[in-house]
């Protein structure tokens, strides 16, 4: 598959050089105009309903459930977390959110959801950077945001933002080796899969 990487190991303000110009403007108007972005946990419960919402219209995409988010943001023994929300806002409330799993050295944007007036706005575009800033600052190297599955306008809009498409090797568990029943669970399963995006074989 292809992953859409923005580039933290030479610094932040080299990955800024990087953005085209119109979306750096267009970062400048979304901050100029009160889109404020921030860590924000307690959002939960709206940022997910975003990507209920927006998920509706990806063609075989079934949402992740909250409660894997929730556990996701809990707290770990060490005071770390395996994932971080973030939200894009007005005065109005949430335009954007994402979340993000969060490695040592690369931070992943897991899901997202927007509001219709999120693009109008340049919210999401606004958090994805503010995402990165975040990572940057957390010694981050690399800001994984995702791959495009095969949408030529959200591939478009990452590139605009200075990601680079990265290669990347996905191994599939499949049921070749299962008895009959594993082999009948998998054709169900292969079915209701049917349509989504998963890479070339190789």
């Amino acid at each position: 598959m292809t992953a859409s990487v923005v580039d933290l190991d030479a610094g932040l303000e080299t990955a800024w050089r990087r953005i085209e110009r119109h979306a750096r403007q267009d970062l400048t108007a979304a901050r100029r105009h009160g889109v404020r972005c921030a860590e924000e946990p307690a959002a939960l419960e709206t940022a997910h309903a975003l990507y209920v919402n927006q998920a509706r219209g990806w063609g075989g995409h079934r949402p992740l459930p909250i409660e894997l988010a929730r556990r996701l943001l809990e707290p770990a023994a060490d005071g770390g977390r395996e994932a971080r929300l973030f939200t894009a806002r007005d005065d109005r409330g949430i335009l954007s959110a994402v979340l993000v799993l969060t490695g040592e050295h690369e931070w992943f944007a897991r899901w997202s959801g927007s509001h219709p007036d999120a693009r109008r706005r340049h919210a999401f575009a606004a958090l994805l950077w503010s995402v990165a800033e975040a990572a940057a600052a957390a010694g981050a190297r690399r800001f994984n945001v995702g791959a495009s599955s095969g949408r030529a306008g959200v591939e478009s809009f990452k590139r605009t933002l200075g990601a680079r498409p990265v290669p990347v090797l996905v191994r599939w568990l499949d049921a070749r080796a299962a008895g009959p029943l594993g082999r009948a669970v998998a054709a169900m399963q292969s079915r209701l899969r049917r349509g989504r995006a998963r890479g070339e074989e190789s």
